[in-house]
C-alpha cells in the first residue's frame, strides 16, 4: 500500500487533530504526517527530509499571508504545496494557486475525502509540471546544442561544449565521445574526466549500446555487459551509451555518466541522450568527411606536386592555371612563366590547329585519345611527349582540362632505334630484307597505278669468301661497309639498296621510263668496283655479279621478281662473273637443274654415291709410294663419276661440306688400317679438311673419336689444310694444331704459294709438310717466274726443316726440275691418277 509523507505546518492543535483524524479514516492509503508550528521549522525540516506534499497554514506566528508561500517555494520548489486558509481568505487562496500552490482548502469546509483527493491531485499535478519543465529544459538544451554545431568553431571545441551542455542539462557527472577507428574505439573528447582519458583505446566487445537493466525508477544500471574497464577506472555508477551513426554504419559512441551512488538516469534523460547522439552523429560524420576531404586534397596536392610526370591544368582558353614541380623542372619555366603563357605557345606551329581541335572536345566532355606532340623547353630544344587529357569540372561545368604529360623522348629514341635495327642491316646501315620487301611491295603498287617499270637487282660479290678467309672477318666486314657505300652512290634517293645477308645485296630501282635505265645503273655499279679498296694495308680488287628482273614483264609480285633476279645472278656467274644479266625464261631450266643437283648432293651420302679414291704420293729419290691422298668423288647415277671440283664448292655453299669431310676422314682411316692389318707396308693417308671442318670447336674430339673407332695409329694420319685456312686467325689455329700434333697426327699445308702467309707466321705452325700448288708446277717448263717460285719454296721449306711435296706432276720435264731442286715427294698423273682402294692395293704390294 502506498505511503504518502506529509509535512503539516500549522500552529493550531485543533486543526492538527482534525487533519490527522481525516487522514486516518482512509483505508486505501497510508499517510505519514509530520507537524511543525513555525515556518522556519518547516523550511529546516524540508531541507533535511523529502515529503510528497506540504500542507501550509498562511497564518503562522512567524509568517502571514502569501509571503509564507513565497518563502517555502524559495527554499523547496520541487514539493507541491496545499494552502490552508480561513473563510475570509478565499481570495488569497486563489491568488496563491496562481503563484504556484497546487490547491487551497478552507478550514471547516473540507472533509477527509476532499482532503485526500486534494493531496493526490496536487502530487500528480506537481509531477506532471516537473516532467513538462524538465522536458522543456532538455528541449532547450537540444536547441542550444544544435546551435553549437552551426558555429564556425574547431571540431574539438564543438565536441567539448556539446558534452558540457548535455551534462549540465541532465545533471550528469561526466561524458565522453568515442570514434570507431580501425575497428577499435578511441575516446576523442571528454567532459568531467581527467584529460588523460583522451586517446584511450577499447576493443569492440567492450562497447554495448542498450538499456541494460531498469529498476523501479526506470534508471539505467551498470551491468557486466558494458565497458567494465572504463567504469572501474573512472568509478562510474550509472551510464547511458548511445551509438553515433552514418547511415547504417556506426562511426562512434556518446556516453553520459553518474559517479554517485543512488543517481539514476530517467527515461527522458535516455531519450535526451539519443537526441544528442543524433546531433553528434551528424557532427562527427561531417568532421570525418571534412577530414577525408582534407586528406584527399593533401593527397591530391602531394600527388600533383610529386608526380613523376608533368601535369598541366589549363582553362578553356588554353591558358595555364597551374603546373606541378615536375613540369617546371622538365621544361625549365617557372610557375609565373607558365601562367603567363598559352598551351599553344609551347608546341610546333604546324601542330597548333590539331591541339586546339582536340582540346576543344573537352567542352562536350568527349574522351580524348593520347596526344603525341613536341613541347619546347625554355632552353630551346624540344621534347617528344604523350599527353593524356581529361576535363576539369567544377559544379558540373567544364572549367578547362587536366593533362598528364609523359616525356617519351628517350623511349621514342629507343623505339626508333629498335625500328631501325628491325629494318636495317646493322653492319652497313642499309635496308634489310624486311624493309626491302616493304619498299618493293609499295613500288609494285605504284608501278601498277602509274604504269611504271621497276627493276629488281640481285648482287653477289665474286670470291668474297677467299678474302674473308685470308684476311679475317674484321677485314671482310670493313670491305662490306665500303662496298655498301659505293652501291648507295650509284642509285638515287628514291631507290633502295639492301644487304640481305653475307655478301648478297638487293637493289630496287623505281619509276623507270625504259628498261635501259637498269642497264645504265648496272654498268655504273660494275665501274664503281674498278677502284681497289684499301683495307689494313692491302689493296683489294673486288668484282660483282648482278642479276636483273623487271616489273611487270618478269613478275608482278615481290617473290617472283626476287626469284627471277636470283636466277639471272646465277647466269651472270656462269658467264664468268663481273657482269650483269637480265632474266629470261630460258634461264629457269638451268636454275632448276642446279637446284636438283643440290638436292641430289644432300642425299649422296645416304645413297652411298660418294666414293674415296686414293692418289699415291711418291718419294723423289726412290720412287717408292710413301703415302696416299684420299680424294672424294661423286658417282652420280646420271652424270657418272664427278671430280671434287664439280661438287665440293656447291657442298660448301649449301653447308654440306662438314658431313662429307667427316665421312671421308672415317673412310680413309678405316681403309689405311685395313691395309696395315692385311700386312702391307705402313704409310700416311692424307685427308683434306675444309675450313668449316677445321674451325669446328670439337675438331680434336672428332679426330680422336675416328682414330679410336678405326684403330689407326695417329702417326699414320695426315690432315691437309689450305694456306688460307692455316693463316686465318692464326692464334686460333695453333691450339688445335698443337693438340693434334701432340697426338702424332701430321699436318700439311695445301696449295702453298697462293695465300698470304709470312715466314714469321709459318714458323709458328707445328706442320711437317708443304704442298706446292699445281699452278706453279704447270709453269716450270715455260715460265721462269714459276721456276723461281718453286725453287724458292723448296729451299725455304728445307731451311725450316719441312718436307716438300709437289702436286700436279704430269710430265718428265717437271719431274726432272723437281729432282734437280731436291723436292722430297711428288704426286700427279705422271705416276697415277686417283684410284680405288682395290687398285691402290696392287701399287703397294
Amino acid at each position: 500500500m502506498e505511503k504518502i509523507k506529509i509535512l503539516l505546518i500549522e500552529d493550531n492543535p485543533y486543526d492538527l487533530a482534525l487533519i490527522e483524524e481525516m487522514l486516518a479514516e482512509r483505508e486505501d492509503t497510508r499517510f505519514s504526517v509530520k507537524q511543525v508550528g513555525r515556518l522556519a521549522q518547516g523550511i529546516k525540516v524540508l531541507a533535511a527530509e523529502q515529503f510528497h506534499v506540504v500542507l501550509l497554514d498562511l497564518g503562522l506566528p512567524d509568517s502571514q499571508g502569501l509571503a509564507t508561500l513565497a518563502r517555502i517555494q524559495e527554499k523547496n520548489a520541487d514539493t507541491p504545496v496545499i494552502l490552508l486558509t480561513g473563510l475570509d481568505d478565499e481570495g488569497m487562496g486563489l491568488e496563491a494557486v496562481e503563484k504556484g500552490a497546487q490547491d487551497y482548502l478552507i478550514k471547516g469546509q473540507f472533509n477527509a475525502s476532499l482532503l485526500t483527493r486534494s493531496i493526490r491531485y496536487s502530487i500528480q499535478r506537481k509531477r506532471a509540471e516537473e516532467t513538462i519543465r524538465k522536458a522543456k529544459e532538455l528541449s532547450e538544451a537540444i536547441n542550444q546544442i544544435n546551435e553549437l554545431v552551426d558555429l564556425s568553431l574547431d571540431f574539438q571545441v564543438i565536441m567539448e561544449r556539446i558534452l558540457e551542455k548535455a551534462g549540465h542539462a541532465i545533471k550528469a557527472d561526466s561524458a565522453v565521445i568515442y570514434q570507431l577507428e580501425n575497428e577499435r574505439w578511441k575516446i576523442i573528447s571528454s567532459w568531467g574526466l581527467p584529460g588523460i582519458v583522451i586517446g584511450e583505446i577499447y576493443d569492440p566487445e567492450e562497447m554495448v549500446f542498450s538499456r541494460f537493466q531498469l529498476d523501479g525508477q526506470q534508471s539505467i544500471l551498470v551491468t557486466e555487459q558494458t565497458n567494465r574497464r572504463f567504469i572501474n577506472d573512472y568509478h562510474i555508477r550509472s551510464l547511458i551509451e548511445a551509438p553515433l551513426t552514418s547511415g547504417d554504419s556506426i562511426i562512434g559512441a556518446f556516453s553520459l555518466h553518474y559517479h554517485n551512488p543512488g543517481s539514476w538516469f530517467s527515461d527522458s534523460q535516455y531519450d535526451f541522450a539519443h537526441k544528442v547522439a543524433k546531433t553528434l552523429s551528424m557532427t562527427l560524420k561531417n568532421y570525418l568527411l571534412y577530414e577525408e576531404r582534407q586528406k584527399s586534397e593533401e593527397r591530391y596536392r602531394y600527388l600533383f606536386q610529386n608526380a613523376n610526370d608533368p601535369i598541366f591544368i589549363i582553362d578553356r582558353e588554353l591558358k595555364f592555371i597551374n603546373v606541378n614541380r615536375r613540369a617546371m623542372d622538365l621544361f625549365g619555366y617557372g610557375l609565373d612563366e607558365f601562367v603567363a603563357m598559352n598551351m599553344v605557345d609551347l608546341v610546333p606551329e604546324e601542330q597548333i590547329p590539331r591541339i586546339q581541335g582536340e582540346l576543344k572536345k573537352m567542352e562536350s566532355m568527349e574522351a580524348l585519345d593520347k596526344l603525341s606532340t613536341n613541347i619546347r623547353t625554355k632552353w630551346g630544344y624540344s621534347l617528344n611527349v604523350e599527353i593524356s587529357s581529361s576535363p576539369f569540372v567544377e559544379r558540373n561545368n567544364v572549367m578547362g582540362s587536366i593533362h598528364i604529360v609523359r616525356d617519351v623522348t628517350e623511349s621514342k629514341k629507343m623505339e626508333d632505334e629498335i625500328r631501325y635495327q628491325a629494318t636495317h642491316d646493322i653492319l652497313t646501315g642499309l635496308a634489310n630484307r624486311m624493309l626491302f620487301m616493304d619498299h618493293l611491295a609499295l613500288s609494285i603498287s605504284q608501278g601498277h597505278r602509274y604504269n611504271e617499270i621497276q627493276a629488281v637487282m640481285f648482287l653477289d660479290l665474286d670470291r668474297f669468301k677467299s678474302i674473308n678467309d685470308s684476311l679475317g672477318h674484321a677485314a671482310g666486314d670493313k670491305l662490306l661497309q665500303l662496298i655498301s657505300g659505293r652501291l648507295k652512290e650509284c642509285v638515287r634517293e628514291t631507290d633502295t639498296v639492301a644487304r640481305i645477308g653475307g655478301d648478297e645485296y638487293n637493289i630496287l630501282i623505281t619509276q623507270m621510263a625504259h628498261p635501259e635505265d637498269a642497264t645504265a645503273i648496272a654498268n655504273k655499279i660494275l665501274s664503281s668496283m674498278n677502284k681497289p679498296f684499301a683495307i689494313d694495308g692491302h689493296q683489294l680488287h673486288v668484282t660483282i655479279s648482278i642479276g636483273i628482273s623487271l616489273y611487270p614483264t618478269d613478275g608482278e609480285d615481290a617473290e617472283t621478281l626476287l626469284k627471277n633476279a636470283d636466277i639471272a645472278l646465277y647466269h651472270a656467274k656462269e658467264q664468268g662473273r663481273n657482269n650483269y644479266q637480265f632474266y629470261n625464261p630460258a634461264l629457269n631450266t638451268r636454275t632448276l637443274e642446279r637446284v636438283k643437283m643440290e638436292n641430289r648432293l644432300r642425299q649422296a651420302l645416304e645413297r652411298h654415291e660418294l666414293v674415296v679414291l686414293y692418289q699415291p704420293q711418291v718419294a723423289m729419290d726412290t720412287g717408292q709410294v710413301t703415302g696416299a691422298e684420299a680424294l672424294v668423288y661423286w658417282l652420280h647415277p646420271e652424270l657418272g663419276l664427278l671430280s671434287p671440283g664439280h661438287f665440293i664448292p656447291m657442298a660448301e655453299e649449301i653447308g654440306f661440306i662438314t658431313d662429307i669431310d667427316e665421312w671421308v676422314l672415317e673412310t680413309a682411316c678405316a681403309q689405311n688400317k685395313a691395309w696395315q692389318d692385311e700386312g702391307y707396308r705402313s704409310f700416311n693417308v692424307t685427308v683434306n679438311m675444309s675450313s668449316k671442318q677445321f674451325r669446328r670447336p670439337d675438331l680434336v674430339d672428332q679426330v680422336r673419336r675416328v682414330l679410336n673407332a678405326t684403330g689407326l695409329p695417329p702417326r699414320f694420319l695426315e690432315l691437309e689444310i689450305t694456306e688460307g685456312t692455316a693463316m686465318k686467325d692464326i692464334e686460333y689455329t695453333i691450339p688445335s694444331l698443337n693438340t693434334l700434333t701432340g697426338m702424332e697426327v701430321g699436318f700439311a699445308i695445301d696449295d702453298f704459294g697462293t695465300g698470304y702467309s709470312s715466314l714469321s707466321c709459318l714458323k709458328k705452325l707445328p706442320i711437317r709438310k708443304l704442298k706446292i700448288d699445281k699452278s706453279f708446277i704447270f709453269g716450270v717448263n715455260t715460265d721462269p717466274n714459276d721456276k723461281a717460285i718453286v725453287a724458292t719454296i723448296i729451299a725455304m721449306a728445307h731451311n725450316l726443316k719441312l718436307e716438300v711435296i709437289a702436286e700436279g706432276v704430269e710430265d718428265a720435264d717437271q719431274l726432272e726440275f723437281l729432282h734437280q731442286n731436291h723436292c722430297d715427294q711428288m704426286q700427279g698423273f705422271l705416276y697415277s691418277r686417283p684410284i680405288p682402294a682395290e687398285d691402290f692395293r696392287r701399287l703397294i704390294m
